[in-house]
């Protein structure tokens, strides 16, 4: 086991040297899978007005919300996740790609 152990400290430096790329995949991922929900829901809202405001709406939602959105949650997760232990860290980070890979799969994304 003594021989393996550089190559396990190592795999979780770079896994935590990563940490923000990681969570900004994942929420990036819960925004693809819920995004067209969100949108759904703001064209209901802003159906009655003309083209150019609901465009206007539409470029800032994805540009300023959903870039927003990506940032907080990532931001957020990074600060939990890199308070957890190496093999906590491992098994959330897995635990919640197969989750949002299942929620995808329910939603037929897949």
């Amino acid at each position: 086991m003594d021989i393996m152990d550089p190559f396990i400290k190592d795999f979780f430096r770079f896994i935590r040297g990563h940490l923000m790329e990681i969570m900004l995949a994942y929420s990036a991922t819960v925004l693809s899978v819920y995004g067209g929900d969100i949108n759904n829901s703001i064209k209901k809202m802003i159906r009655k007005h003309n083209f150019l405001v609901r465009f206007g709406i539409f470029v800032a939602l994805c540009t300023f919300g959903y870039g927003f959105l990506t940032i907080v949650i990532g931001n957020i997760l990074v600060a939990y996740m890199s308070q957890l232990s190496n093999v906590w860290l491992i098994s959330i980070i897995a635990i919640l790609f197969i989750l949002i890979g299942l929620i995808a799969e329910e939603r037929k994304h897949i």
